[in-house]
């Protein structure tokens, strides 16, 4: 009987050193407007937050790596944390008279919460270090919808509910920012 048990910190972190967090980062990040893995982003955030902490190098991700880190966010029990049906909803907000569009969840992503922070954030000062924050938030905004609008991704719709078994890393050849 094997007693070695399956563990982030004795088998993945450990491979995880010598790639760039960045570029492994995006690539799940990517995946996340994909209809076809909306159904996993729970898991997708979590691979993003453990590439984002333990990568630490310059090495390009590899399709091997990539599956491995997809993989394991099963083998540890994250993906029983999925919850589909309310994980990826496409939704608009306002923001200094301008309307975006965001990938926020049914209830997670609380899109009248994200509303009110947004109204918040148009009446503090104008200053520093307020309009570090206030343009950074713009950026993204502007950003994400740009993402949203040019991938034709729908709003006001549910994403995909099924379930992936595999990752489809035929995104590697890509060259990642």
């Amino acid at each position: 009987m094997n007693n070695h048990k399956y563990t982030l910190e004795n088998n993945l972190i450990p491979k995880l050193e010598s790639f760039c967090p960045i570029q492994t980062a995006t690539f799940f990040s990517g995946l996340i407007l994909n209809p076809s893995y909306q159904s996993h982003i729970y898991r997708l955030e979590e691979a993003i937050r453990i590439c984002l902490s333990y990568c630490k190098g310059n090495k390009k991700p590899n399709r091997k790596i990539l599956r491995e880190i997809y993989k394991a966010m099963e083998l540890v029990g994250i993906s029983l944390n999925e919850d589909p049906s309310e994980d990826v909803f496409i939704s608009k907000v306002w923001y200094k008279s301008k309307s975006y569009y965001l990938a926020l969840g049914l209830w997670e992503g609380c899109i009248n919460e994200v509303q009110i922070f947004l109204n918040i954030l148009e009446n503090i000062p104008k200053e520093e270090p307020y309009s570090e924050l206030t343009n950074k938030v713009n950026e993204l905004l502007f950003i994400t919808d740009k993402i949203i609008r040019k991938n034709s991704i729908e709003v006001n719709k549910i994403g995909n509910e099924n379930f992936l078994e595999n990752i489809s890393v035929s995104y590697t050849h890509l060259t990642l920012p």
